[in-house]
């Protein structure tokens, strides 16, 4: 993650993302990748629906303002 992106998330979820990456390096063998990868989509999805959502506000506020 870029440091942009960890200066968005709260102290409670870098505490979180800090132990996830602890686990992951150093338990790797009892990692189920498959909860790994569908919780990963899950995030993608929300924030993907966020940007789209933002655009969309974005679209709808310059049309409104050119009418």
């Amino acid at each position: 993650m870029t440091s942009e992106t960890i200066a968005k998330v709260p102290t409670v979820d870098k505490v979180r993302l800090k132990t996830a990456r602890n686990i992951a390096s150093h338990d790797y063998d009892s990692l189920d990748f498959d909860i790994i990868y569908r919780i990963t989509l899950q995030l993608i999805s929300k924030e993907v629906s966020k940007e789209l959502e933002a655009v969309a506000n974005d679209f709808q506020q310059s049309d409104a303002s050119d009418k």
